[in-house]
């Protein structure tokens, strides 16, 4: 059997579809009962849009052909097909291998379909990733007729395209279902497939339009740093001026020399000598005034 159907079933189907057959607990609600200390599944008003209709099991709707042949259709994990007659719908009673040996069928079944609908909306099914499999499978099982005829993955066109495409951000746009409209979101089934995008994506979190608008944003405008230092009028016209090679420099009618605290100039009295004022130096990191003698040679 396709190594993904096992893994939908296991992770994702069986959970959603009746998670208390999943874990052996009753639920009256959900068709699991105990009887001598053993746990089945029977019948269960089906939820959804069918209408007179009952599911048993994993989310199996007994159909007419159910009904018409007197049993139901299971598959091993081997891949081998069973038959599981009855005689009255409503006293059908599994096991939980069987009610999975059916979910098994009912996903193997819908394959050839959902492969067909991939291709339509420009994909290859094979070449989808094991959860966009799933999720495909998924939809195709679970999803009935919109308001335009279309149902499983044709009635989501944008969403599988996006997964087709590897878009991860139309596709957390559009993935959500709902039971008959919005006003009513398969919570449950939403939040399960939320977490199964995030793992398709290797995601942490969904990405929000907001958040992808906000970043581009900040790509293209570009701000001035508040903290970014700026230089005051002496310390730009010590920088042009040592940038240029010159030794000194004139500010305000001062002579300035454009060495730093660190640098000694050796000749500095006979350098400047010529000089009506002595330049003075600036410190490394602020500019101030500094007689040049003090950046002479001991001996001097």
């Amino acid at each position: 059997m396709t190594t993904f159907i096992e893994d939908y079933l296991d992770d994702f189907f069986m959970e959603q579809e009746n998670n208390s057959l999943r874990k052996l607990t009753t639920n009256k609600k959900s068709g699991v009962i105990k009887i001598d200390n053993k746990i089945y599944a029977i019948p269960y008003k089906a939820t959804g849009k069918v209408e007179n209709k009952y599911e048993v099991g994993f989310g199996h709707v007994i159909n007419d052909d159910d009904i018409l042949n007197n049993y139901l259709t299971a598959v091993t994990s081997n891949g081998e097909i069973y038959m599981i007659p009855f005689d009255n719908p409503q006293e059908i009673k599994l096991t939980k291998k069987q009610a999975k040996d059916i979910a098994r069928h009912d996903a193997s079944f819908v394959i050839n379909r959902v492969k067909s609908k991939i291709t339509e909306l420009g994909g290859n099914f094979d070449n989808l990733n094991k959860g966009a499999k799933q999720l495909a499978v998924d939809y195709e099982l679970n999803v009935g007729e919109d308001d335009k005829n279309r149902s499983g993955v044709a009635a989501f066109p944008k969403f599988f395209k996006a997964l087709i495409n590897d878009n991860h951000t139309i596709a957390f746009d559009e993935y959500k279902r709902y039971m008959g409209s919005k006003k009513n979101p398969l919570k449950n089934r939403n939040i399960a497939t939320n977490n199964l995008l995030l793992d398709i994506f290797n995601l942490e979190n969904p990405p929000t339009q907001a958040q992808i608008d906000e970043q581009e944003e900040i790509e293209v405008v570009i701000k001035d740093d508040p903290k970014e230092k700026k230089l005051s009028e002496f310390e730009k016209a010590f920088s042009d001026a040592r940038a240029q090679g010159k030794d000194i420099f004139t500010f305000k009618g001062k002579p300035y020399t454009t060495a730093y605290k660190e640098e000694v100039i050796e000749d500095m009295p006979t350098r400047f000598a010529s000089a009506e004022i002595p330049p003075t130096s600036a410190k490394k990191g602020g500019m101030v005034e500094r007689n040049y003698h003090d950046y002479a040679p001991r001996n001097i």
